[in-house]
């Protein structure tokens, strides 16, 4: 891959107008070149920042860390600005965009995709945490995570709807599973199920990905997913970050608590996912894309989170929406 960074002095920033066109591909190249220094931990756009306060000269290239080091070796040096990318990967060098290094000290575990939640002889990964837009007053907050994870595929709800997890303090119950898929004639169609937060766990940050600047804003449509495609993970127990989509729509059997099912909607990941992975999110930028459901030896099994949830709509005992 092409070095995108230049050292030295930057020359002036071109406007925000003429290299905006640009950001999304260079955020994504650049996440994949310094995605991974050591001490970052993610890469988004924002406004340059010079002693807490915003400047002026539209967006920059944001590269976040845990501190700020004084000695960096040569080659794990982040670039004071990076040569726009085009949508077809070539370098724009007529665009200059600067970066900023952000520092982000004593980050806190909350609940937002990604997060390790635990039931009763299971464990898994909050989906997406969101706030329901189609209750009157708007205050009901709901995850949605794997039904194997926090249900029961032969029954809806468990016969223990329980769910915990870290992020709230010691002996207070996060949510509790209002509705889980099931199977019928042992086939699932998807697995998918909705939990509602308790009070005391309300409000909480909604659309979030712990570790990424990312804010969700839809589903990506089933169509728009393709073979090849790189896709953003929200792994907790295997650390995997980034995964391509190996194989798209298939039905396989899967086993759970001893029992075998026909699992149908599968799209295949060509990375391995770990125990308790179950539930994660993939995503592309904004888009939320997928549900991680099932993994076989060097791969992980994926649903598209928009149809997942659509199920979900018509099964809830209540009126839901995300975005």
């Amino acid at each position: 891959m092409a070095n995108i960074q230049a050292r030295g002095r930057p020359p002036l920033p071109t406007s925000a107008q003429s290299h905006e066109p640009y950001l999304g591909k260079t955020l994504e190249v650049s996440r994949q070149n310094y995605g991974r220094y050591p001490n970052v931990i993610g890469v988004g756009t924002g406004l340059k920042y010079s002693n807490g306060r915003p400047q002026d000269g539209g967006i920059c290239l944001h590269f976040y860390v845990r501190k700020k080091l004084k000695r960096v070796a040569p080659r794990q040096r982040l670039p004071k600005f990076v040569y726009a990318r085009a949508e077809d990967g070539s370098i724009e060098y007529a665009h200059k965009i600067l970066t900023d290094v952000i520092e982000l000290k004593r980050l806190r575990f909350a609940c937002r995709s990604g997060t390790e939640i635990a039931v009763t002889g299971e464990s898994g990964t909050i989906t997406l945490v969101f706030r329901n837009r189609a209750a009157i007053n708007q205050e009901e907050y709901y995850l949605v995570t794997c039904a194997h994870v926090a249900g029961d595929l032969r029954s809806s709800p468990p016969v223990d709807p329980s769910i915990q997890s870290a992020c709230c303090q010691r002996g207070r119950l996060l949510a509790t599973t209002i509705v889980n898929a099931t199977q019928q004639a042992n086939s699932v169609a998807y697995d998918v199920a909705l939990a509602r937060l308790t009070p005391e766990c309300m409000p909480q940050p909604e659309h979030q990905v712990i570790g990424s600047s990312a804010l969700l804003d839809r589903f990506l449509p089933t169509t728009d997913i393709r073979a090849g495609m790189s896709l953003d993970c929200a792994f907790p127990r295997s650390n995997i970050v980034r995964a391509n989509v190996a194989a798209l729509r298939t039905s396989l059997p899967l086993s759970v608590d001893g029992r075998e099912y026909t699992v149908h909607n599968l799209f295949l990941l060509d990375r391995p996912p770990r125990p308790g992975d179950s539930g994660g999110l993939l995503y592309d930028g904004t888009n939320a894309v997928g549900i991680l459901v099932g993994m076989s030896d060097g791969w992980g099994l994926f649903q598209p989170l928009n149809e997942a949830f659509d199920h979900l709509q018509t099964i809830a005992p209540v009126a839901i929406r995300c975005f």
